[in-house]
């Protein structure tokens, strides 16, 4: 349907979700593939909190793997974009984010990703 409407941001937030769908039902090529091709047009648009996420899937996806060093890579980018949010918004809306549940669920899954824990 996003394709049809010729939306962008339609297209790239159906992109995220499909990634982390696929990622849930243990595809992690296309996970991978999906999230990485996402992550590329939220960099280019600007859409820095959808990029972090786009990271952590792909992070998310080559540890499911067993490539844990890449998934630690990946990791590190999604947490740097996801800091870096703080400068663009502010300290008071980014910690307002930072408080919602789903992106504690993502933030969590990143610290256990960099740690090495799962």
């Amino acid at each position: 349907m996003a394709q049809t409407l010729k939306s962008q941001p339609l297209i790239t937030s159906a992109q995220l979700a499909l990634a982390e769908v696929m990622l849930l039902s243990k595809d992690t090529s296309a996970a991978l593939q999906t999230a990485n091709d996402a992550q590329k047009i939220f960099g280019q648009s600007g859409q820095k909190d959808s990029e972090w996420r786009a990271l952590l899937i792909a992070a998310r996806a080559n540890d499911l793997a067993g490539d844990k060093s890449t998934a630690r890579a990946y990791a590190s980018r999604a947490d740097a974009a996801c800091n870096a949010l703080q400068q663009v918004w502010g300290v008071e809306a980014y910690q307002t984010y930072l408080r919602r549940p789903d992106i504690q669920m993502y933030r969590k899954q990143l610290a256990q990703l960099l740690t090495g824990g799962n």
